[in-house]
Parts: C-alpha cells; structure tokens; sequence
C-alpha cells in the first residue's frame, strides 16, 4: 500500500514538474525570445599582415578597424555582442538598420583606404540574417546566429551578404538599395538550399551588374551564366557538346578543365616566411588564396600545375624560379589574377618554358592590402598585367624564358606589364 502510495506522489510530481517546464518556456519565449537581425564581420589578412609586417602592424589595423564600425554600428541602432579578434558579432532590431550599418561601413572603410599610403588597407567580410533569437543582456543564441556567421564566411572581402529572410524584412526599402540574388547553398547541418543576396555598394560593380546580370549559382556550379555576358576582350567561345573538340591556340580548354575537376590537392593561400623554401613539383594544385613569398623566401615550381580561384595569384617579395609549369584558372570564365613580382632582386627570379591562361591582373588596392605594395602613379582600381605584373628590381632580377601567355587580359598590360627594366 505504500509503494502505490509513494508511485502516485512521483506522478503527481512529474506533472508539476511539467507543467514549470510549460511556464518556464513561454516566460523565455514572451521575454527573451523575439526576431533580430544578426551581423557578422571579420576583418581579411590579419595574420598574413602580422607575418609580413609584425604583430604591432596587425593590431594598429585591428584598432582602425574597430574605431571605423563601433560608431557606425552605434548611429544604426545596433547593438555590440561581440569582438573575436579580428571580427564583430552585433544585432540590430530590423533588417533595414542592419543593411544601412554594412553599407556604410564598406563605405567608410574604403574611404579610409584611400587616404593611407605605404600601408595595408583594411578589407571585410559582411554576413547578416534575420530569424528569432535568444537575447540575454550580453549574449545572444540562436540558429539566426549560425547562419549569419556562415554567411560571412562565404562572401569575398568587400562583400555583404544578406539571407531571406533579412531582404524580404527590408519590404519597400528594398528600393533604397542595388541587391541581387545571386547564390543557392547548403550550408553544413541544412537540408534545404539557402538564397545567398548581394549587396552592391561599389558604383562599378552595380554598373556592371546592371549591364551583366550574374545568374544563380549553386553550390559547385560556375558562372556559366557570366561569361557569355563578359566583354568582347574577356569572352571565351561558346561552349561546344563534350563530343566536340575545343581549344584556343595550343591549349584544349575542355581538357584543362578535366584537369581541375581532378585535382584534389588544394592550397588555401600560404606564407612562405623569410629563410624558408617550398619546393612543388610533377602534380597539380587548387590555389584558393594569394600565395606570398616574402622577402628572403623561395618558392620554386617543377612541372607544377597551379588552378587560381578567381581572387588567388602569386606575390613575390621574395624569389621564385618556375620551369614547365602552368598558371591557370579553376573558373575561366571568372578567371585567375596574376604572379605579382615586386622583389629587389637580391635573388634573381626565373619563369622558363611556362603557360599562363586566363589571367586578369591585380588592382593597385588588392595588392596594398594583401602584401603592402606601392605603385608609384598607378591607379586604385585599375587592373594591371593580365599574367605577370613587374614591379621594381633591375635588369638581373627577372629571366623570362619560352612563356606563353593565353586569354590574359588587363586594363593595363594584357599578359605582361613591367614598371621598371624588362626583363629578357
């Protein structure tokens, strides 16, 4: 009789128990609970600015950074959660105010670059989504906060991406902006497809844009949309049945292609420090950042296959020695950058007997910011020296040998440029 007695107690106990648990959550969710939008930002190049120029140098970039977005962020109602080294985490209680802090932040931070000379320029990453949270005083929990911190992570320096959720929160202020859709993706953990937005805020991008619609991509897939849009001097042909045969010159475009489909090997950009050497040779790479070789490195290619992402190309400070090797694009339709060479020579460089595809030069403001390079009268936003861009050095400091170079083109340079002495 006691044992029944003591059940029916821890029974009715449960209940109770259940029923705070019921009470519990609608508190959390009436008070705590509510839609916000979420801004990630994080800053490119930190570290590879401490390696080439000292912590000191990364952290007067990190304070600049700081003291261009707090205010910002500040002026659009939104609220700081967050630093994490190089980057930001803040909310803000719509979408439209979200969207107006990334924009003038890009802004101001590009503003800023303009105005500094013999230094790194600072370059960002800007994802936002918008979605129910969890907000405590100095935190905030969420999948909104996943997915706002994925998007960040997809988009190129310079770039803000914005969810859904977030462009269809702007309702008739959508107008007040230039946003396209311009990405389908699956973010790890997500079994549907997310749409990917763009916000444009560079004045060329948008004029660009308006005249070459980008088509939506999904994940894996290339610009094949783009390229039939590209100016006449960056178009490719048209692309033929796989039946066919098709090459440009000497070089079989969909045999390359085939090439890159099958290369596993990847490099996510690399610092070759002052005394070191990387040697590569008879294999193939995925090149998805810039490559640099500092002052007093080495890097040295044998019979090496590089596939350039279309922001990736080669920075040489220091010294690099390639023979038989090629420099390509992973997409040519997007294209690759360029080997960038602006050394003093204390080791001489040597290009022998080496193919380079669908190259489309550097500006002047990619290269302050990934290496610190100064051009004397060159322009921010041109691009220079489709292939191989010369900087510097003298006569001695260059031998180039039986190089060939195919569909690279620039406004400056198509597959060569030199600022200095040309090198033979």
């Amino acid at each position: 009789m006691s044992d029944i007695n003591n059940h029916g107690n821890k029974g009715l106990d449960l209940e109770k128990l259940l029923e705070q648990k019921e009470q519990l959550d609608k508190i959390i969710r009436d008070q705590y609970t509510r839609i916000i939008t979420v801004m990630f930002t994080d800053l490119k190049g930190s570290t590879a600015i401490a390696d080439l120029q000292g912590d000191l140098a990364a952290r007067m970039i990190i304070k600049k950074h700081n003291d261009i977005l707090m205010p910002i962020m500040k002026d659009n109602n939104g609220i700081l959660v967050k630093t994490m080294g190089d980057g930001t985490m803040s909310y803000y209680e719509n979408s439209l105010d979200a969207v107006k802090a990334g924009l003038q932040i890009q802004k101001s931070i590009s503003a800023y670059n303009e105005t500094i000379e013999g230094q790194a320029a600072i370059q960002i990453r800007i994802g936002i989504s918008t979605g129910k949270a969890i907000v405590e005083e100095n935190d905030i929990f969420g999948d909104v906060v996943n997915v706002a911190s994925r998007f960040e992570s997809s988009c190129q320096p310079g770039e803000i991406y914005i969810s859904d959720n977030t462009h269809k929160g702007l309702g008739e202020n959508k107008e007040d902006f230039f946003i396209r859709h311009i990405r389908m993706i699956r973010f790890k953990g997500k079994s549907t497809e997310s749409k990917v937005f763009k916000v444009f805020w560079k004045q060329a991008e948008i004029d660009e844009e308006k005249a070459n619609p980008s088509g939506v991509m999904r994940e894996g897939e290339t610009s094949k949309g783009k390229e039939a849009s590209l100016p006449d001097r960056f178009s490719l042909p048209r692309r033929r049945p796989a039946t066919e045969k098709s090459s440009i010159g000497n070089v079989k475009i969909s045999s390359e292609q085939k090439q890159v489909s099958t290369t596993s090997n990847e490099i996510n950009g690399r610092i070759i420090k002052k005394g070191d050497l990387l040697k590569l040779s008879n294999d193939k790479y995925r090149v998805l950042g810039d490559i640099i070789i500092a002052s007093g490195a080495l890097l040295s290619l044998d019979n090496v296959e590089l596939y350039f992402a279309e922001n990736a190309g080669i920075i040489v400070l220091g010294t690099i020695r390639a023979k038989r090797s090629t420099f390509s694009a992973i997409d040519p339709a997007k294209r690759w950058l360029n080997v960038t060479i602006s050394s003093p020579g204390e080791r001489p460089s040597e290009i022998t007997d080496c193919n380079f595809h669908f190259g489309r030069g550097r500006t002047l403001e990619s290269l302050k910011a990934s290496a610190n390079i100064i051009i004397p009268s060159a322009h921010e936003n041109i691009f220079y020296g489709g292939a191989m861009l010369v900087s510097g050095g003298t006569v001695d400091s260059l031998k180039i040998n039986q190089t060939t170079y195919l569909k690279c083109t620039a406004n400056e340079g198509g597959g060569f440029i030199s600022t200095g002495p040309v090198p033979i």
